[in-house]
C-alpha cells in the first residue's frame, strides 16, 4: 500500500508519512525477524511523530485537534502501543531476566479466539461458563486451527489473528532474551527522534520545537472519577432500582405467558452451560507433552540458542536512516525498503474478506473504466448503426442504454436523491441571501458561481466565511465531502461538484493577502511558519472562482526551507474579492438567517439525527 501510494500520490506527503509511521508501530508489535533495538526505535518514532503533529495542531492560532487531529481513541491507542512495548523491555528485564520478551503474545488476540469459540457454545456466557471452559479450551481452539496452513491461517480474517498467534517457527530466542540497557534505548530514541525530525520536515512541522511543549490530553492526566451510587456495593441492593411495578397491571394470561418465555430462556441457557460441562478435557498425555515442551524451552533458552539464519539483512537501528531528499521530498526507495523489511511475510497474503459489491466497484472504477472504455465506444456506434428492438424498448422505457454501465443502480439512487436535496439547499440559499440578488455581487451568486459548465474541484479557489470568526476569506479547494441525506449516510469523498448543495465540506488551504488586492500568499501562520487549512461548510462557501483558473497565477516560494504558494489574481477575481470584503457584515447576518432555516427544517423532520448544518450553528 505504501509503495503504491507513494508512487501514485507523490503529492500526498502527509498521507504517506502517516502510513509509514503507523505501520511500523503495527509492524514493531508483530514482526518476529527484527531485535529488541528496532523494536524500540519504531515505537519511539511513531510516539515523537505523534507527539509533535498534535502540538504543531493545538499551537496553531486557527486549527482544532478536533478537525486537523486523529480521534482522541486512536491517539490513546498509539500512544499505549508505543509506552507498552517499551515497559515490557524494562519489566522484562528487571523481573524475568532468562526469558524472550514476545510481545505479540502481549495482546488479546488469545482472549479473542476463547471468547469466539466459547460464544458459538453460549453467547451470552456467564463467569461460572468461563471457569467450566478453561480445562476445555485448549482442545476447542488447538482442533479448529491446528489443521490449517499459514496462508490459510492469514487468510481467515482481515486482522491476521492466526498468522501472529500460530506462528512460532524461526525465533532468534538467544536474542530475543537479551534486553536493551537504558544507555541503548536511550541511543535508539535519539536516532527514532532524527528520523521522526526528517519526515515531520517534509510537511513543515518542526518536531525539535513542536516536541517540546507537546501537553498530554487532559484525559490522560485527569481521569474521570466513576460515581456510584451510595451504599449500593452489592447485586441484590442495585436490583431494587430495577422497576417491576408494570407487570402489576398486565393480566394473569400475560403474566403466564412472560413467566412461561423467562422459564424457557432460563432452560435454555442451562442446556448451553451443560453443553460446556460435556465438552472433553486435555488428557494426561496432552498435559504432559505440554509440560514437556515448555520445559524442553526454558532449558535451551537458559544454554543457548542456535542463531536464526533466516532472518532479513542485518541493519543497525541505531544508525540514523535517510529519508528525506534535501528539497525536503520523502525518499520513496528508503521509505519502502525499509517498510517491507519490517512487513509480516503473511500480510501480503492476507485478502479482505468482507468488501462488498459497492466497495469493489468504487475501488476498481478507474481501471474498469479505462479497461472498457473501447467496448462502450464500439457498442455505442454499433447502437448507433443498427440498434436491436430489445435496445430500443430499454431506452424508451429508462432513457439510456445500460448493457455497459459501470453505475450500480445503488449509486444511481445515491445521486438522485443528492441532487434533490441539493437543489433545495440552494433554494434555501437563494431565500436567506436574498438582499444579495441580481448584480450586487455577481450574477451567479445564487448559485455560487458552481455549475455543470464551471464545476468545483480541487485545485480552485473560492470566497468563503470562515467557521470562526468575522471575515472574509480567500481559499484553495484541497478535498470535498458529500453527505447523503439519510439517517446513516456516511461522508464520501466526490471529486468534483457541479452544484453548491451537494457537498457536505470543502477543506480549503486559506490564503491572505501580501501585497495590494490582487497577490495573496500560503503562509497563513508565520510564527509556525505554517499553511492554515480549514473546514469549510456548504453553508459558508459564497462564491466559486473556478470560471477564472485560466487568468490565476501561482508560483512556488522558499521560506525558511518552507515552500509555500504566491496566487496572484486577475482584475476580475480581485474585484470580486473586494466586492464581497466589503459586505462582509451583511453577508455574516444571511448566513445566521439560512443556519436558523435549515435547522428549523430539521427539527420539524421526522429523523433525530442532528446533520451538519445543525453542528455550523452550534
Amino acid at each position: 500500500m505504501l509503495d503504491f501510494h507513494l508512487r501514485t500520490y507523490p503529492h500526498q506527503h502527509a498521507l504517506s508519512v502517516y502510513l509509514f509511521i503507523l505501520g511500523e508501530l503495527v509492524d514493531a508489535w508483530q514482526n518476529r525477524r527484527i531485535g529488541h533495538l528496532a523494536w524500540a526505535k519504531m515505537v519511539m518514532r511513531a510516539r515523537f511523530f505523534l507527539m509533535a503533529w498534535r502540538s504543531h495542531i493545538v499551537a496553531h492560532p486557527e486549527h482544532s485537534v478536533n478537525i486537523h487531529f486523529i480521534s482522541r481513541e486512536s491517539f490513546d491507542i498509539f500512544i499505549t502501543l508505543c509506552d507498552s512495548l517499551l515497559s515490557l523491555f524494562i519489566v522484562y528485564r528487571k523481573y524475568h531476566p532468562g526469558f524472550p520478551l514476545l510481545p505479540w503474545l502481549h495482546a488479546t488476540e488469545s482472549c479473542e479466539h476463547m471468547f469466539g469459540v466459547l460464544r458459538k457454545i453460549k453467547p451470552d456466557f456467564t463467569y461460572a461458563d468461563m471457569l467450566a471452559i478453561e480445562p476445555k479450551m485448549a482442545v476447542l481452539m488447538s482442533g479448529a486451527f491446528k489443521d490449517l496452513t499459514e496462508s490459510k491461517k492469514a487468510n481467515r480474517t482481515a486482522a491476521g489473528y492466526y498468522h501472529t498467534y500460530y506462528k512460532a517457527h524461526g525465533l532468534d530466542l538467544k536474542a530475543l532474551v537479551c534486553m536493551p540497557t537504558d544507555l541503548e534505548l536511550a541511543a535508539a530514541s535519539n536516532t527514532a527522534t532524527q528520523e521522526a525530525s526528517q519526515v515531520l520536515s517534509s510537511l513543515g512541522v518542526s518536531a525539535a520545537k513542536m516536541i517540546v511543549k507537546y501537553q498530554p490530553p487532559s484525559s490522560a492526566t485527569q481521569p474521570t472519577p466513576i460515581v456510584l451510587p451510595p451504599n449500593q456495593t452489592t447485586l441484590a441492593s442495585l436490583l431494587r432500582f430495577h422497576d417491576n411495578t408494570w407487570r402489576e397491571s398486565c393480566t394473569r394470561a400475560v403474566q403466564e405467558e412472560i413467566q412461561a418465555c423467562e422459564f424457557a430462556i432460563a432452560a435454555e441457557k442451562a442446556t448451553r452451560s451443560q453443553a460446556i460441562h460435556d465438552l472433553p478435557e486435555m488428557d494426561e498425555a496432552q498435559v504432559n507433552g505440554i509440560e514437556a515442551f515448555l520445559g524442553a524451552v526454558s532449558n535451551e533458552i537458559a544454554a543457548s540458542f542456535t542463531v536464526n539464519t533466516n532472518t532479513v539483512t542485518v541493519i543497525d537501528p541505531l544508525v540514523p536512516l535517510h529519508l528525506v531528499q534535501e528539497a525536503k521530498a520523502l525518499k520513496v526507495q528508503t521509505l519502502v525498503t525499509e517498510q517491507l523489511r519490517h512487513q509480516m511475510d503473511e500480510t501480503s497474503k492476507a485478502m479482505r474478506k468482507t468488501a462488498n459489491q459497492s466497495i469493489a466497484l468504487d475501488m476498481n472504477f478507474p481501471l474498469k473504466a479505462l479497461s472498457e472504455a473501447p467496448a462502450i465506444q464500439s457498442a455505442q456506434s454499433k447502437a448507433s448503426i443498427s440498434a436491436t428492438s430489445s435496445v430500443n424498448r430499454q431506452v424508451r422505457t429508462s432513457g439510456a442504454f445500460a448493457g455497459h454501465s459501470i453505475t450500480t443502480t445503488q449509486d444511481q439512487n445515491k445521486a438522485t436523491v443528492r441532487n434533490s436535496a441539493a437543489i433545495a439547499f440552494l433554494e434555501e440559499r437563494d431565500r436567506a441571501f436574498m438582499h444579495f440578488r441580481g448584480p450586487r455581487l455577481h450574477e451567479n451568486f445564487h448559485i455560487a458561481n458552481i455549475s455543470q459548465f464551471i464545476p468545483l474541484a480541487p485545485g480552485n479557489l473560492i470566497i468563503a466565511l470562515p467557521p470562526v470568526g468575522c471575515e472574509v476569506i480567500l481559499g484553495e479547494v484541497i478535498t470535498m465531502y458529500s453527505k447523503g441525506p439519510g439517517k446513516n449516510s456516511k461522508h464520501e469523498w466526490i471529486m468534483s461538484m457541479d452544484k453548491l448543495g451537494v457537498a457536505s465540506y470543502i477543506y480549503v488551504r486559506k490564503l491572505s493577502a501580501m501585497a495590494g488586492d490582487s497577490v495573496f500568499t500560503s503562509l497563513t501562520c508565520p510564527t509556525l511558519s505554517s499553511p492554515t487549512y480549514l473546514q469549510i461548510p456548504r453553508t459558508h462557501l459564497l462564491f466559486s472562482l473556478a470560471s477564472f483558473s485560466q487568468s490565476i497565477s501561482t508560483q512556488s516560494i522558499s521560506v525558511n526551507g518552507n515552500d509555500f504558494n504566491l496566487v496572484n489574481l486577475c482584475s476580475i477575481s480581485a474585484g470580486l474579492f473586494n466586492v464581497f470584503h466589503s459586505n462582509c457584515d451583511e453577508l455574516y447576518e444571511a448566513l445566521k438567517v439560512l443556519l436558523q432555516s435549515l435547522n428549523g427544517q430539521h427539527h420539524q423532520g421526522s429523523s433525530g439525527e442532528k446533520d451538519e448544518d445543525e453542528d455550523e450553528a452550534d
